[in-house]
C-alpha cells in the first residue's frame, strides 16, 4: 500500500506542475457547454419546465456536468495504449507492483486536484442555484450523498476506461473504437442531455448499467429530492457493476498477457 500511497503522491505533484493545462482543458471544454446553455433557455421561452428541471436547475446541471465530465474521466488512456504497444508495460511485469493500482492512484491523483482546482467554481455556482431560491434540495445529508457517489462515480468510470483500454491487447488500431465508446459513456451517463428527456423504457434499462451512476444520478442529488430507497437501489447496481467491471478487467489482463510478446498482439 505505501507504493501506491507514494505514487499518488508524485503524480499529485506532477499534475499540480500542469495545473494551468487542466483549467485550459476546462475552458475549451466548456465552449461547447454555452451553446448547451443557450439552447435551453430558448427552449425554457416555451415551457418552464423540461424534463423535471427547471430553468435554474437545467443550467446548474450542465455547469456540474462539465466540470464532474473534466474531473473524473480518466485521461490515461492513450499513455497506457502505449505501454501495451510499445512494451512499456514490461517493466510493471517484472516489478512487484500492480499495473492496475498503479493506474489507479495515478488517477485518482488527476482527480483529487481537478475538484481542488474546481472548488471556487462550485461554490459559485451553489451560491448561484441558493439566490435563485433553489436552495431547499441542498442539506447536509444531500452532500454527503453527493460526495460518496462522486467517489462512485470516478471508480466506475476508471474501471470502464480501463477495461475499454485493455482491448489494445486485441486491436491493432484503438483509438476509434477508444472514441466512439467514450461518446456512448458520455451520451447515457447524462453528461450531454439529462436522461429524464430520454423514453421512459429506455431510462428504465439504463438504470441497470453503469452510466447513470457516473453523472446523472449525482447531480439528481444536489438538484432534487432524495429518494433513500432509489440511493440503496442505485449502491446495490454499482457494487454489482463494480464487480463486474472488475471481474472483466481481470480476464482481459490474463487473457491480453497470455499472447502478449511487447511488441505484437
Amino acid at each position: 500500500m505505501g507504493i501506491y500511497k507514494k505514487v499518488f503522491e508524485l503524480k499529485f505533484k506532477k499534475y499540480l506542475q500542469y495545473r494551468s493545462s487542466f483549467l485550459l482543458n476546462f475552458l475549451f471544454s466548456s465552449i461547447p457547454l454555452l451553446g448547451y446553455i443557450v439552447i435551453w433557455l430558448y427552449m425554457y421561452n416555451y415551457s418552464s419546465i423540461v424534463g423535471g428541471f427547471d430553468r435554474t436547475q437545467m443550467i446548474i446541471y450542465y455547469l456540474f456536468s462539465c466540470i464532474l465530465n473534466v474531473c473524473i474521466t480518466p485521461d490515461f488512456q492513450w499513455d497506457m495504449n502505449n505501454d501495451i504497444r510499445e512494451g512499456g508495460i514490461i517493466k510493471f511485469l517484472l516489478l512487484p507492483i500492480s499495473y492496475f493500482k498503479y493506474r489507479m492512484a495515478s488517477f485518482f491523483a488527476g482527480v483529487l486536484l481537478k475538484l481542488i482546482i474546481n472548488v471556487p467554481l462550485i461554490f459559485i455556482i451553489l451560491f448561484f442555484y441558493v439566490i435563485e431560491g433553489s436552495y431547499n434540495n441542498i442539506t447536509f445529508i444531500s452532500i454527503i450523498l453527493f460526495t460518496f457517489f462522486l467517489i462512485c462515480s470516478s471508480i466506475i468510470s476508471f474501471l470502464l476506461y480501463y477495461l475499454l483500454i485493455l482491448m489494445s491487447f486485441f486491436i491493432v488500431e484503438i483509438s476509434a473504437v477508444s472514441y466512439t465508446l467514450e461518446i456512448i459513456i458520455q451520451f447515457f451517463a447524462g453528461s450531454l442531455i439529462p436522461l429524464s428527456l430520454f423514453p421512459e423504457k429506455l431510462q428504465s434499462v439504463l438504470y441497470f448499467t453503469p452510466f447513470p451512476y457516473i453523472i446523472y444520478f449525482p447531480l439528481n442529488l444536489i438538484l432534487k429530492k432524495i429518494d433513500y430507497f432509489n440511493c440503496l437501489k442505485a449502491l446495490l447496481i454499482i457494487f454489482i457493476w463494480i464487480l463486474i467491471l472488475a471481474y472483466l478487467i481481470m480476464l482481459f489482463w490474463k487473457k491480453g498477457l497470455m499472447r502478449y510478446d511487447g511488441n505484437e498482439k
